[in-house]
């Protein structure tokens, strides 16, 4: 993703046509055709000297769409994909197109995927590769799949291999040879270049009429703005009978980010926000998006959820720091009434106040729903709602809307629901779906938030959500673990310009990924390690330096589905002390006053430091490793005070701090 413009220019308001317009004259410009790659052998399978089998599970042959050409693949034992290896190199920075004609027989599910690897080590690069194609039938069975991804690093860094990936469903036979699917048609393409354009705050698709100001985010795939052009926008407001209501001309800050103005409006109502996009160094005209939007009185923020424009989150008119799990205490399956209600109160007594429950959609009657969300409001434990699942909305949502609207409307009225979860690491293909799901939540529940979890690229998920999530979990028994991607993916999605982030961080053993080791304790503990307290801190304590201002640690039920029962007391008093430390950091955390990076000299590893400030003269620093072996040195501004190291690995002499730790360590210093 290329950055546009450098400088923030005030806004500019115009009403109507009074002033000059100096887009007058501009050229409009085409944006040109896709590139196709000849990015595989024989992708359209004529090639009838390949004919035959390719391994046990796959053969080649008159299988093809309209009887031509095609690959049959069948998913026996554990053969779930076939891979097409990719013959050209792509580029950083480039949007690319994979797509693929399927048909699937028998009782198989299947989709394609982009499944890439550190060239070095071979090892799966995690949250780089892309799932979830948009599928639309073609006639006869047949669908055409597409997936759209970023390459995201040099490809000398980076192996890219593209599959179908396939798996006997519903329990049936994996050995039945009537199970497979038909595959033609492959092919690759160099996608066109992209501008896209939301709104981020205030929430809920809205402008406060009251302020008239509106904060947008602009970003780019592909060359769409010149290298060296000069963005600016015209940002109109248009009534529903076409009438001009207001004009603002704003220039983005260096990520793409633009408040526009305009100004107090006795209209109250829908409106079309109008975005045009201008080069100003060649004069061109290079596209306008348009946004429904509302405007609206402001509300009264003593009830509810909202963000204020500098990203604090308010509860019922209070700064709101949510500081609880990712669980599943709902499902009836897993746990009795008096477990449920024994971990939501030891819950409250460690400080926690808030979950994310993956099971809320199971609390099948109004009597379970009462039951459950009036036992965590007794506790004090908010909940975000998961009745409304990514997974099912692209096909029922608008046949079955006046059903979601009851069940939002009747959630809602529960005290401890704050808002909705709607999508957890869903492809691109769900935002648009899903941003008709967070307009009806946001109609039917206007004083609650839509949250999502994307690990993916930001900037294309923010229409689908009031406040952006994600997870990382970076610490592992392996070599190439660290915290840099953690900072990495927290500071692309700062730089989107969401409302406010709400961050997973690590409470998690990655040994619960392996088949059977949570049946099997000495399984688990040869595939995995519990995270060490410090290690949980040095996550948390680096989303909170990154503007991270929820914390929603994953998870509850991995700390209590260990498998080696001796470890859960002392895991969960762990988790309990980093708790407390994120807990004191609260007024710092929501003061809404700018973080501060500070200089630093690493001699060993890269470490972030970073001041917080509760906006009263005190301070705090936090310091994380985010390589494997660590030493820095750093002064402090005279005015934050004598600051002392609380984890021993930062010591001062003469007014200068030194930091030394290896891998997954922290200091806050206070």
């Amino acid at each position: 993703m290329r950055m546009m413009g450098v400088a923030i220019l005030a806004a500019i308001f115009l009403s109507g046509c009074d002033e000059t317009n100096e887009f007058v004259g501009y050229a409009k410009r085409s944006t040109g055709e896709t590139k196709a790659l000849a990015a595989f052998d024989n992708p359209e399978f004529e090639d009838v000297t390949k004919y035959g089998k390719v391994n046990d599970n796959a053969e080649i042959g008159r299988f093809g769409y309209n009887g031509n050409g095609g690959i049959r693949i069948r998913p026996f034992g554990k053969k779930l994909s076939h891979r097409f290896p990719c013959k050209v190199k792509l580029e950083k920075g480039k949007r690319y197109v994979f797509y693929a004609d399927v048909r699937k027989h028998g009782d198989v599910s299947c989709q394609i995927a982009c499944d890439v690897k550190f060239t070095a080590t071979g090892r799966y690069a995690s949250g780089y590769g892309a799932w979830g194609p948009a599928t639309r039938a073609i006639g006869d069975g047949w669908s055409h799949m597409e997936l759209t991804f970023v390459a995201k690093d040099e490809p000398e860094h980076l192996d890219y291999t593209f599959m179908l990936y396939s798996f006997v469903a519903n329990k049936g036979d994996v050995k039945d040879t009537e199970n497979y699917i038909d595959l033609d048609n492959l092919g690759m393409r160099e996608d066109l270049p992209k501008w896209y354009f939301c709104n981020t705050w205030p929430t809920h698709n809205r402008i406060h009429a009251e302020e008239g100001r509106v904060r947008c985010h602009s970003w780019f795939f592909g060359d769409f703005l010149e290298q060296d052009g000069e963005a600016v926008y015209e940002l109109t407001l248009i009534k529903p009978d076409g009438t001009l209501l207001a004009r603002d001309v704003v220039t983005p800050d260096e990520n793409g980010i633009m408040t526009a103005v305009f100004k107090n409006r006795d209209y109250l109502g829908p409106v079309k926000l109008a975005s045009t996009l201008y080069d100003r160094t060649r004069k061109l005209e290079l596209g306008t998006k348009t946004l429904d939007l509302t405007i609206e009185k402001t509300p009264d923020m003593r009830k509810g959820l909202f963000v204020k424009e500098n990203g604090v989150v308010l509860k019922d008119g209070k700064p709101y720091m949510p500081l609880g799990f990712y669980s599943g205490l709902a499902d009836k399956s897993k746990y009795t009434k008096a477990q449920v209600e024994e971990h939501l109160k030891n819950m409250r007594d460690a400080g926690f106040n808030v979950m994310m429950d993956y099971s809320t959609y199971l609390l099948n009657t109004k009597q379970e729903r009462e039951w459950y969300y009036g036992l965590c409001a007794k506790y004090g434990i908010d909940v975000l709602n998961d009745d409304f699942k990514f997974t099912s909305f692209p096909k029922d949502f608008d046949a079955n809307l006046p059903k979601h609207r009851a069940r939002a409307a009747e959630v809602t009225k529960y005290p401890a629901v704050i808002g909705f979860y709607i999508m957890d690491e869903g492809s691109e293909a769900f935002v648009a779906p899903l941003t008709k799901v967070r307009r009806m939540l946001n109609e039917v529940a206007p004083d609650k938030i839509v949250n999502v979890c994307n690990i993916m690229r930001p900037a294309p998920y923010l229409p689908i959500a009031d406040i952006q999530g994600g997870d990382d979990y970076p610490v592992k028994n392996t070599p190439d673990g660290s915290l840099a991607g953690c900072h990495e993916r927290v500071t692309a999605m700062r730089k989107c310009g969401p409302a406010a982030i709400w961050w997973a961080p690590q409470a998690y053993n990655w040994a619960s990924m392996v088949r059977g080791a949570l049946d099997n304790a000495e399984l688990y503990k040869k595939s995995g390690r519990e995270p060490t307290e410090n290690e949980m801190l040095a996550v948390a304590l680096l989303n909170a330096s990154d503007g991270v201002t929820g914390f929603f640690f994953y998870s509850h039920f991995d700390i209590f589905r260990c498998p080696v029962k001796e470890w859960i007391p002392q895991r969960w008093k762990n988790i309990c002390n980093v708790g407390t430390v994120i807990k004191g950091l609260e007024p710092f955390i929501l003061s809404g006053e700018k973080i501060v990076a500070l200089p630093h000299t690493d001699t060993k590893g890269e470490v972030r430091i970073a001041a917080l400030t509760d906006g009263n003269g005190h301070y705090r620093v936090i310091v994380v490793g985010l390589a494997r072996d660590h030493e820095t040195t750093f002064t402090l501004p005279a005015e934050y005070g004598a600051l002392k190291g609380t984890t021993g690995y930062t010591t001062c002499e003469n007014g200068t701090y030194t930091f030394r730790a290896k891998e997954y360590s922290c200091d806050l210093l206070k």
